[in-house]
């Protein structure tokens, strides 16, 4: 995850960004990334949630990654619907981690 942790870094310093979203972003991605691993623990190849996860982990990254380029490009209406996407896969995060055999 070191890829994301340098965007944050980048996004604060380059950006009028409170840093309590930062920070909540960066705990909301490591909260992915442990479901991940949790669901890697033991696991046989296409054991029942993982794929779920790993599409959640993907698009998770590829919406960080393009949601920074358009903050850079400064195309706003990208960054929104990116920060949106984001949004929802931390929500859909939280509801597996509370609740791992209804995937």
């Amino acid at each position: 995850m070191q890829y994301e942790v340098d965007s944050l870094q980048w996004v604060a310093a380059n950006f009028d960004v409170e840093e309590e979203v930062i920070q909540g972003f960066g705990s909301s991605l490591n909260a992915l990334a442990l479901n991940y691993l949790a669901l890697l623990k033991d696991a046989p190849e296409y054991r029942e949630g993982r794929v779920v996860m790993l599409g959640l982990l993907n698009h998770a990254h590829h919406l960080l990654a393009g949601g920074l380029t358009a903050l850079q490009s400064g195309n706003g209406i990208v960054w929104s619907a990116c920060l949106r996407g984001l949004i929802e896969i931390f929500g859909a995060s939280v509801l597996i981690r509370e609740k791992p055999g209804k995937i």
